[in-house]
């Protein structure tokens, strides 16, 4: 389309961009061809958002061949009405960042030993010693820096170390992010090294094991799959939904608000979402359990809960032996004493009228209630309902909350526990319980070592109300089931077919989805090549699972996928040493507990890698810095899934695709074309490991298996100086996309391609049509010898519109096989589980003790033989209450829980950090000159309430410095031989906005050693020295799903003279 610059300016066309960012922007982007001045040729480009891991869809706008400006994709879920400040800042971070990496660097001693000049012995020794500057640091090219890396891999293959080699990535990387976990795993499955996401113990899985323990995954985390379209109130638990969350969350949030919806919010800070709250409850950090129990409490008390639902949905009505806490099963009972036949499928046991009766069976099951069954081992055994115990052990442990505090009612003793307004507590708990409120799931939680049992809590309300699975409430989002299939496998261990308690009612993972598959809308995305793992190659011993054995024995429960592992490999070779990280995308140093003593971990590796678009924190111990290509650069599969509350699949197209196409069609060369576009000498992750591959391959190193690389990997699709060409990245996804069915406009049945994303704006919505097919992968067949069939769903390919919103709801949620209870959660009980099948089983695993010697009314978890923090059902007592968080034992230098403080305002505070208004979520965003400017200094300063600041002798605009308060922290640093102690300068905010003992922060990352000299300007009269919130606190693992220390970090406060 031709236009006059007239016409552009009237179509709002963001000329100003083209003539005035600076004049950087067109440079560094600007395509081969350029049109005259004259005329405008526009062209709109579909896309995938890289600014963070929601890949909402955009346009972006071409202009006489230079990409001008990013703009939302209204016809995609997650960017319906919008995009963020940070999706529209993208073209700064890919153009306009002065700290961008722009060639391959590392440090002379690499460089040297790979030519054969130093030992490794004498490039290790200088490698340590020069980590954490760049004074070392050269250019070189990439075929020397895959020389290194190949080089270091085939030793530690000669020397049968292969699992020495571990990955860390990140989720928020937005080089990273989705698309990069698939070549990184398939990289490690062939190698025979680990991976580390190692933002999961701090971020993520702590909540996720809440949820897996009381409905399982496949549900959205971050919360796109709550129904705000129906909700009619909202429970918020520290989750700034509209100031840090996502938009695709965020406007649904909003509607829910512009019809009056009610909202409860739980938080030690007045965020953005709390302004909109009906009662904002600033909750002592660490007691949201007691104020969640006394919600359930509430509840029960006041016949809220749906009875209908409990019955159906839940195992409320499911007997539980009082001997032992496990649910009694079917095949205990002697059915012949009842006049009632076995039952021939798998069963647990309810009480029907009266006698026990086969769960799936019964007709009228009881909710409450303590009975005798007779076994058939001729014994009697007395059995409770799971909701007669939930009833009878929140009781009592408010009971015990009350005597506490010396007061009868149990509203009271929570009020004065978690120190808030008691009459605003009763309106807060009526609100929940009359209007079934829903809640959304996601960042920002408290992460406290009470996490999980927070998460179960919370699922149980929504149990009670009604509210899982149900219009109103928050749904599975089954095409996460199978993504997530590690955590079934290897964490629930749903494998054990002997033991009835570790199945999804007595069905392993793989059973349950090969006869369930009809309900689970799985999106069979498929590698056109098998890796060893595929072929039946044993698996990997990977760090993490190695750690989590051990750590099992030393009495944690459900560890995982938990960087703490690392410390521990690092430090003190346990369970083994390793050597050399890559570092893909992310900048894990300021991310995790006890910053300072990551940098040590890093000092003492062998070898550092880090891929990533700019320099950082991490990239300061680096010792190989490889450049990637910014998002807008890139052809990528973009996987939506865990962000659009609907199935989808979307292709990120570079913002070139359009030309590049019509320029291949004149007889251009791929790959030396793929070049002229890019604007620095960087490769994408596949395209790294690709080179390494090959390389490898070359040396004679095989994969683990002992196939060749060019099986597990399509090492023939780089050219020779490793560029994966559209062209052949086009032929890549069409593989991936093989096994997946859609019925076309013409009715034909046939898998996706790249084209039909083009036509549909790089995003389509896959709505489930009921109809299934067996497909025949032809590709995997030949490859592994023998026929490959799987059964997969034929979707509906529908182009998204607001329009469509509720109708997708209603068709893809309200309507699904789940909803209507055709198909079992992924859990033990195939319910919703108010009483948890795994805790009680595990518990008696672990710790050689039933969970009915928990004793709820042990707030001091003293007299129990099983600790609190492991009951079945949530309990405010023993490790799950704040005085564990701040374990004043002795400090030792592992990532146990001790060595910790109280906070003492006004000397000795909480460490809390916030998120938002939509400007930063990482590194990458925070060197972002429009996202500087959009972003107010007095988001920047330390929040203080007015009291704490009077005491401290501070007003608004001075200063203060934070210190860690726990002796942990300086004793894990002595441990590796760091004496200084980290301090940071902040200028203070002093607000009603926070609770007297929090001083909270925002979540800013500053990088001490420059680099980032965008975000240094903004900071330079705002904060000083390593200002994240994790140089203040310990590197812990508590003992449910190992949460780190990130939300229970204590500081010293004092006044400063200024920065």
């Amino acid at each position: 389309m031709e236009i006059t610059r007239r016409d552009a300016i009237k179509l709002g066309l963001a000329v100003g961009v083209l003539g005035g960012v600076s004049g950087v922007l067109l440079k560094a982007a600007e395509s081969p061809e350029t049109k005259s001045e004259g005329a405008l040729s526009i062209v709109s480009v579909p896309s995938i958002c890289g600014m963070c891991m929601a890949q909402c869809a955009i346009w972006v706008d071409v202009v006489n061949g230079k990409p001008v400006r990013i703009r939302p994709n209204t016809s995609a879920p997650t960017s319906a009405i919008g995009i963020c400040a940070r999706g529209v800042s993208g073209t700064f971070s890919t153009w306009l960042n002065p700290d961008a990496i722009k060639k391959p660097m590392a440090r002379r001693a690499l460089v040297d030993w790979v030519q054969g000049k130093i030992s490794w012995e004498d490039a290790k020794r200088q490698l340590a010693q020069n980590r954490g500057k760049y004074d070392d640091m050269v250019e070189i090219d990439w075929n020397t820096a895959v020389e290194i890396i190949a080089k270091k891999l085939k030793e530690l293959a000669d020397n049968n170390e292969r699992h020495a080699f571990t990955f860390l990535f990140g989720a928020w990387g937005p080089t990273a992010s989705m698309r990069a976990a698939v070549p990184i795993g398939r990289f490690a499955d062939t190698f025979g090294g680990g991976q580390i996401t190692f933002d999961n113990p701090y971020c993520t899985y702590p909540r996720y094991l809440g949820h897996w323990l009381t409905w399982g995954h496949g549900h959205q985390a971050h919360t796109v799959c709550v129904d705000y379209g129906e909700a009619d109130a909202i429970l918020v638990v520290r989750r700034n939904v509209i100031g840090a969350g996502v938009v695709t969350e965020t406007w649904r949030f909003m509607e829910a608000v512009k019809r009056g919806v009610k909202i409860v919010v739980l938080s030690p800070v007045f965020d953005e979402t709390a302004s909109y709250a009906t009662v904002w409850l600033p909750v002592k950090p660490g007691t949201d359990i007691a104020v969640l129990n006394a919600f359930i409490k509430y509840i029960l008390d006041n016949r809220y809960y749906v009875e209908p639902y409990l019955i159906r949905f839940t195992n409320a009505p499911f007997l539980i032996k009082t001997t032992d806490g496990l649910p009694l099963l079917a095949s205990e009972v002697a059915w012949d004493k009842y006049g009632v036949a076995e039952p021939r499928e798998f069963a647990y046991v309810v009480w029907d009228g009266n006698a026990p009766a086969p769960d799936a069976t019964a007709k009228s099951p009881a909710l409450f209630g303590e009975y005798e069954v007779q076994l058939k081992d001729g014994t009697t055994v007395k059995v409770k309902t799971a909701l007669q115990i939930l009833k009878e052990w929140v009781d009592a442990n408010l009971a015990a909350l009350a005597r506490k505090h010396g007061v009868a009612d149990y509203m009271e003793a929570v009020a004065r526990e978690a120190d808030v307004d008691v009459n605003k507590l009763r309106e807060a708990a009526e609100i929940v319980a009359k209007y079934r409120a829903v809640a959304p799931i996601g960042w920002h939680d408290p992460r406290y070592s009470n996490s999980p049992q927070v998460w179960r809590a919370v699922g149980i309300i929504m149990a009670l109300l009604g509210r899982i699975e149900q219009p109103g409430g928050v749904f599975l989002l089954t095409h996460l089931i199978m993504p997530y299939a590690g955590i079934y496998t290897k964490v629930m261990k749903y494998t054990k077919k002997d033991v009835p308690y570790k199945t999804i009612r007595g069905l392993t993972f793989s059973e349950y989805v090969a006869t369930y598959g009809f309900g689970i809308y799985t999106i069979p995305l498929a590698p056109p090549l098998p890796g060893p793992s595929d072929r039946g190659a044993p698996p990997v011993p990977a760090l993490v699972e190695k750690w989590a054995e051990e750590a099992e024995k030393k009495g944690y429960l459900y560890p995982y996928d938990t960087v703490q592992a690392l410390y521990e490999s690092v430090v003190h070779g346990k369970p083994f040493k390793v050597k050399v990280v890559f570092i893909v995308g992310s900048n894990p140093i300021p991310q995790i507990g006890n910053s300072r003593l990551m940098e040590e971990i890093f000092r003492n590796l062998d070898l550092v890698i880090v891929h990533d678009i700019q320099f950082n924190d991490s990239t300061a111990f680096a010792d190989l810095i490889l450049p990637d290509l910014p998002y807008l650069e890139r052809m990528d599969l973009a996987l939506p899934g865990p962000f659009s509350p609907f199935p989808a699949i979307s292709v990120r197209f570079p913002w070139y695709y359009e030309e590049y196409m019509r320029r291949i069609q004149q007889g251009e060369k791929p790959g030396e074309l793929d070049k002229r576009y890019r604007s620095r000498d960087g490769r994408t992750i596949f395209e790294v490991l690709l080179m390494i591959a090959r390389r490898l391959q070359q040396l004679g190193v095989k994969a683990r298996d002992g196939t060749d690389w060019p099986q597990n990997m399509p090492v023939g699709m780089i050219t020779e100086d490793g560029i994966f060409p559209i062209t052949n990245l086009k032929t890549f996804i069409n593989a991936t996309f093989r096994r997946i069915r859609i019925i076309d406009e013409n009715g034909q049945v046939r898998a996706p391609t790249v084209d039909d994303l083009y036509k549909m704006g790089g995003y389509m919505i896959l709505v489930p049509t009921g109809r299934m097919e067996v497909v025949v992968d032809e590709r995997w067949t030949q490859a592994l010898g023998r026929e490959v069939k799987v059964r997969v769903h034929v979707f509906k390919p529908v182009k998204y519109s607001i329009e469509l919103e509720r109708q997708l709801w209603r068709e893809i949620h309200h309507n699904s096989p789940f909803a209507k209870g055709q198909i079992p959660f992924p859990t033990p009980s195939g319910r919703v589980e108010i009483y948890s099948i795994n805790l009680a089983y595990d518990v008696k695993r672990v710790f050689g003790k039933p969970v009915t010697t928990i004793d709820p009314s042990d707030l001091e978890g003293t007299k129990s033989a099983v600790d609190p923090l492991f009951s079945p059902v949530p309990l405010y007592a023993g490790m799950a209450r704040p005085d564990y968080m701040w374990a004043t034992k002795a400090a030792t230098e592992g990532v146990e829980v001790d060595g910790l403080v109280p906070p003492d305002p006004p000397r000795r505070l909480l460490l809390v950090y916030r998120h938002g208004p939509y400007t930063h979520t990482h590194s990458h965003t925070q060197n972002n000159m429009l996202l500087n400017t959009l972003t107010h200094d007095e988001l920047l300063t330390a929040w203080i309430h007015p009291d704490t600041a009077a005491k401290l002798g501070v007003k608004d605009g001075d200063f203060i410095e934070v210190k860690p308060a726990a002796p942990k922290v300086l004793k894990q640093l002595e441990a590796v031989g760091v004496r200084d102690v980290p301090a940071a300068r902040f200028k203070v905010k002093v607000t009603k906005m926070v609770r007297p003992d929090v001083v909270a922060i925002y979540h800013y990352w500053l990088v001490p050693r420059g680099r980032l000299r965008v975000k240094a300007e903004k900071l330079a009269a705002i904060r000083s020295g390593p200002s994240d919130d994790n140089y203040f606190g310990p590197l812990m693992a508590g003992r449910l799903g190992t949460p780190g220390a990130m939300g229970n970090t204590v500081v010293e406060v004092s006044k400063a003279d200024g920065l």
